[in-house]
């Protein structure tokens, strides 16, 4: 069934997957993907609703790129694992970080952190030597 309601609190939704064969504006392109990575509504359904197809679709287009929504989640966290990891950053509280790659409830991020790396919460991460 295709979507024709815009999903929950989606204004000004623009197309990520590529409209055309042009691989430069494709999400097919890593600088594509990496660009849009931390915009927090960027959801399956946003998308799909960008695109005008339902759902299933969309996951079928992305599992013959070999991709999935949860890959896109799963590079969020590695990309959040890899700021908090980093000493110049210490400043910057876990929420600041979680949230500047999409991640808008601390604790949806904590527990997708703590399931992803076996660590109690992320302030256990930073802390280690």
């Amino acid at each position: 069934m295709i979507q024709t309601t815009r999903p929950r609190g989606v204004t000004g939704v623009r197309p990520v997957l590529p409209a055309s064969g042009d691989r430069a504006d494709s999400e097919d392109n890593p600088a594509v993907r990496e660009q849009h990575l931390a915009d927090p509504v960027l959801t399956p359904q946003t998308i799909a609703y960008a695109h005008h197809i339902s759902l299933g679709h969309l996951q079928q287009l992305l599992a013959e790129d070999e991709t999935s929504p949860g890959a896109w989640i799963r590079r969020r966290l590695e990309r959040c694992r890899h700021d908090l990891a980093n000493p110049r950053l210490n400043a910057h509280p876990i929420r600041a970080i979680a949230e500047r790659w999409g991640f808008t409830n601390p604790t949806h991020f904590s527990r997708l952190f703590r399931a992803t790396y076996g660590i109690g919460q992320p302030t256990e991460f930073v802390d280690q030597p």
